[in-house]
Formats: structure tokens, sequence, C-alpha cells
């Protein structure tokens, strides 16, 4: 893996000259945040916004509210950790999120009904054998996977330790009935129980307005919510939520962000697209390091070029697929053929990515070559069906890098191409008038046709003994515990026991945040 470049004087200059705030850069990127849940836009900051005016009455202290600002737009960015377990369960992850985020989790008939409604890709038997089987666990694995993965990720942004107790404590409830760790009661930290508030009576209010936000914060008030917070929301909700129609809320969110926080340097700037990355990666078992393999090939392949302005390049790449989130995860690992509607919401990834990074200014200038990622030279990529010259010239280069390790990732439908023959593959697409020469070039030089390293993990700080190693590399691409088995020629319960073992070693508890530390410590570098 190359090393991080320092910020070209150019990079730095732009920077200076928007004075771009780390709010901004937040903001702007959990509008993808708000896809991942089938939320309308703008939905997070809405949130965020809600919980500051109820903050404001509450009197809460500057600290506290700057870790509130913070923990409400980073509020679900964990939510792609358990994806592929609930598509597994429910079919269409990014819809049954949707729906159970209205739902009262300590209510199991009414889960259970919502998942059965709202069920798609999987069938309603199937769904209801998964309830009954697995609701206990499955539970607790997603706040864990949740709760684990945000924190993580929200230091990897560089968040203060405040906003990472924050997002601890996001799936707790007032009444113990939560998780991960059943926090209850005023251990709860102040600004959990007023962003509790703030998300469901957003999440309701758009769901069944005004009215109805306020009936169900007064019906789980002691319950699932901080009474206190509930009378204090009461006061001004009505008024409040009305005031959602007209408001400007990215105005009003950018306007209240805290003031101590300075413009992100290009360094800093990198950590939110790696993190954001990794966000993206962590929704399919057959993504996991994705974006940091693509956009180490880049830098390298712009560097070969000659290229100015890298780092433009790098965060454009690490944050081409954010668009992705919108696509349910089955259909991401599908094993069949997409049907022609299934096939649209991919292709719609592409748009989304522009959008969403079209909302900041220093990532509005990225926006159109990380949405150029899937366009071809004869017009017949998308999402705009560009054509030669109209094509940035770092879309093509993205395009190329993209390829080649899309053909190296293992797909539910393939297994892994090997190196040589992406390497062949990508010079036919150059062949076809498809991929540009140049940049088809730079991708394989740089890559010189290797193969995946034969000794995973091996620059990682970490005591993890060799067959350890091989056990979370696989475990990080998708691989049961049984298949791994078979692989490395073990048995299912020594699986098991390696897998405790690394769990113990590396401090997590669960394979979302496994399978990211294998991505920040080089397992699965291509």
């Amino acid at each position: 893996m190359c090393n991080p470049r320092r910020p070209s004087r150019f990079w730095v200059t732009l920077l200076d000259q928007t004075q771009l705030k780390l709010p901004e850069v937040i903001a702007a990127l959990s509008l993808a945040t708000d896809l991942a849940n089938d939320n309308p836009p703008e939905t997070t900051l809405r949130i965020c916004y809600i919980a500051l005016e109820i903050a404001r009455e509450a009197g809460l202290r500057p600290r506290e509210l700057e870790d509130l600002y913070y923990g409400a737009l980073l509020r679900f960015i964990g939510c792609t950790a358990y994806a592929h377990e609930e598509a597994v369960a429910m079919g269409d992850d990014v819809a049954a999120r949707h729906s159970l985020a209205r739902v009262d989790v300590s209510r199991p008939s009414r889960v259970l009904g919502t998942a059965l409604r709202s069920s798609k890709g999987k069938s309603k038997p199937a769904v209801l054998w998964n309830f009954l089987t697995q609701s206990g666990t499955m539970f607790s694995n997603f706040t864990a996977a949740n709760c684990e993965v945000a924190c993580m990720l929200g230091q990897k942004i560089g968040m203060p330790e405040g906003v990472l107790r924050v997002l601890e404590q996001i799936h707790e409830r007032w009444d113990g009935k939560g998780g991960p760790s059943r926090v209850r009661g005023n251990a709860l930290l102040a600004s959990v129980r007023i962003l509790h508030v703030a998300n469901t009576a957003e999440i309701i209010r758009q769901a069944a307005g005004t009215d109805a936000a306020c009936a169900v914060i007064q019906d789980r008030s002691g319950e699932q919510f901080d009474p206190d917070v509930c009378k204090g929301f009461l006061r001004i909700g009505r008024d409040l939520l009305h005031s959602m129609e007209t408001v400007s809320v990215w105005d009003e969110v950018i306007r209240r962000a805290p003031r101590s926080e300075s413009s992100p340097g290009g360094a800093r700037l990198r950590k939110i697209a790696e993190a954001f990355g990794s966000f993206v990666d962590l929704k399919s078992v057959y993504t996991a390091g994705r974006s940091l393999n693509i956009s180490n090939t880049v830098e390298r392949a712009a560097q070969w070029m000659g290229l100015k302005d890298t780092e433009d390049l790098v965060i454009a790449s690490l944050l081409a697929d954010i668009g992705m989130v919108s696509v349910p995860t089955n259909l991401l690992e599908k094993k069949g053929k997409l049907n022609p509607s299934e096939w649209e919401r991919v292709r719609l990834h592409t748009y989304y990515t522009e959008r969403i990074l079209t909302r900041s200014p220093v990532l509005a200038r990225i926006a159109p070559i990380a949405g150029a990622h899937h366009e071809r030279l004869d017009a017949s990529g998308y999402h705009r069906g560009s054509s030669g010259p109209s094509i940035p010239q770092g879309g093509k280069l993205l395009a190329a890098a993209d390829l080649y390790h899309a053909l190296l990732e293992r797909r539910s439908y393939r297994a892994p191409v090997a190196p040589s023959s992406a390497a062949q593959m990508l010079r036919e697409e150059v062949a076809r008038g498809r991929i540009d020469r140049t940049c088809a070039d730079a991708v394989l030089a740089v890559t010189n046709h290797t193969a995946i390293s034969s000794s995973p993990g091996a620059e990682s700080t970490s005591t993890l003994s060799p067959r350890e190693c091989e056990v979370l590399t696989l475990l990080a691409s998708g691989f049961s515990n049984k298949e791994i088995g078979a692989k490395l020629n073990i048995s299912h319960r020594t699986v098991q026991h390696h897998v405790e073992h690394i769990y113990g070693k590396i401090s997590v508890s669960t394979r979302a945040a496994a399978t990211l530390y294998a991505v920040q410590n080089g397992f699965l570098r291509a």
C-alpha cells in the first residue's frame, strides 16, 4: 500500500480559498447515510436540527452540543455493518431498515409484523422462520456491529472522545432494552437521550405527520425515551416539526456548527474519505477493502502518468461508490442475473454519488470524476452515457482501475479472476474502444500484474499468528466458518476457536468490525 502523499500546494490553496469547514464535508456525506436507510435526502440533517433545538431548550453545555452535533450527523455511519446478515434474513436490507426504524423494538409482535410486510426478495415463511429462530441474537449482533463500526469510523475521521461515546450508545434505550450494552436511565449521555427523541420524531413525522410523531414520543416516554427530554420536546415539538416544511435545514445545520472547527487539510479530508469509503465497502462481503485498493492504484497510476493534483483523484476514488449504499445488499450478492429494474438500481449509484458530492464546495469539484467511473469512451457506460472527450481524464483513469479491481474480486456468481487474466480483459476493453489506452497502461504498469499478497497482514502490527492471519483474511472476504475450514483443511470448531482468539486480540466482537480491522491493517491489499 502506498503511503499517503503530502498534499500538493495546489490542493492546500484550494482548501484555503474555499474556507471549507469540517461540518460541510460531514453534512454532505451524511446524505449517503440517508440513502442507506431509504430515507428522504437531508433526513440526518433534520434529525440534527431537531436535536439541537431540543438541546437548546434543555440548556446543554457547549461541549455536549458539539458531541451531539457530530453524533447526529454520524448517527448512521455504522448502518452498513450488518447489511449482509440483514439481507440474508429479510431480503432487501435497505427497505427493512427503513421500515423497522419506526417500530418500538421492545414489542416483538410489531417488529415481526413490520418485517413481514416490508420483506422484499425473501419469502414471508423464510422471514418468519429467521425471526423465530434468530431474533434474539440478530438484535444484539445488529446493535453491536453498528455501534462498533460507527466508533471505528468516527475514530478514523478524527472525532473526539465525546462523539465516539455518543456513537457507542445510539441503539441504547432509557429503559435498558436497547443494545449492545443495555445502558439505561441517566447512565445514557444527555446528548444521546436527546438524539433518540429527535431521531424518532423525524422518522415518524415523515411517515405519518407531526401529530403522529408527537403522539409516539408521548407514548414511549419513560420506556424508550427519557421522560424529561420528552416533556421538553413536546413543549416545542409541534411548531418545530411543522417548521421542517419551510426551513433550509442545510443552512441551519451549517450555521449552528461548532465554531472551533477549522478547514480539514488534505490529510484530514483523506481520512474522512477513507472512512466513508469503508462505510460503503462493508455493505457486502464481496467488497471489503475495495475503495482503498482502487485509490492506491489510482494514486500510483496518476503519478506514473505525471498527472498533477493526485489528491483530488484519490478522494474521488475513495468516494466513487458512495451512492452504492442505495442498492439493496441482496442485489449486490445475487447469484443470478439482475433483471432490468434491479440493474437500473445499480446504475443509479453513480448519479447519487455525484449529487452527494456536489453539496460540499470542496467535494463538488471531484464529483464529475467520481460520477464518471462507469462511463466508457464509446458512450456505452452510465449514468450519463458520456463519450470520449466529454469524460474527465480522472474519470477515465478511475474507470480503468475500477474495472481491473472488480475483476480481481470474488462475486457470488464467479470466483476472482487471476491478475494476468484481469490484465488481458482490461486490454480487450481498450481494443474495443471502451477504456482509455493510456489510463489502462498506467494501471497495469503500477500493478505489475501481481496476485493478491500471499502473506496477508504482513505489515500489520497485530499479534496474530500466521494461521489467524489466514482465517481473518478469509473471514473478511465473506467466507463462512465452514468454508474457511474447507479451504484451510481444518475443522469448523477449530475455525471458531481461531475467530474467537482473533476477536480477542484485535478487541472487536463482530464480523463487520473484524473486516474493517482487516481492511485498515492491510490484510486485503491487492
